[in-house]
């Protein structure tokens, strides 16, 4: 569309699949970077107001899966986002997470849980793909606990593994 200026910026790694221990580790992970109140919100909306939206995601397939960071920003921000979203991935490699911001991630991801299993549509679709996947039923009922027992070590060793600054791609769409 003319007068669009807006860029989206993607930094992608390998992720894991369905059934990797993994899973819910990289969901912790990327909980820890979006949202309002997100590592990667409070840099880029709050102190350089760089950013229209901001976030990371972990999605996980039968086959593999993938870890994204995004933003969506303006063509003169692009260079220095890439130097953000390096910097997050060098702490998550290097730094623990403190425990009570590693637990506020777990208490917020429990509750969207929580809320999650009251839709029965959900809970049915959930129940299905448990089923087609071969997770059983239980893996629908107990990822809360599993979210639970992921610690900053385990968070860690995950940013090591997966968050690999030279196994990477970017992607950069521009308007015409």
């Amino acid at each position: 569309k003319a007068g669009i200026e807006g860029v989206t910026l993607a930094l992608g790694f390998r992720g894991v699949d369905l059934k990797n221990s993994d899973r819910e580790t990289l969901d912790v992970v990327a909980a820890l970077l979006s949202g309002l109140g997100g590592r990667l919100s409070i840099v880029v909306r709050e102190q350089l107001g760089a950013a229209y939206s901001v976030g990371a995601y972990s999605d996980s397939q039968l086959d593999g899966g993938h870890f994204v960071f995004y933003v969506q920003t303006t063509p003169d921000k692009v260079e220095k986002l890439k130097e953000v979203f390096l910097e997050h991935v060098r702490k998550l490699r290097e730094e623990p997470v403190p425990e009570k911001e590693l637990e506020s991630i777990r208490s917020f991801l429990a509750g969207g849980e929580a809320i999650d299993l009251q839709n029965q549509a959900g809970v049915a679709q959930r129940l299905a793909l448990s089923q087609l996947y071969a997770e059983g039923a239980a893996s629908v009922f107990n990822r809360h606990e599993r979210i639970a027992k992921v610690t900053a070590q385990a968070l860690q060793a995950a940013a090591k593994k997966y968050l690999d600054p030279k196994n990477c791609a970017w992607a950069v769409v521009r308007p015409e």
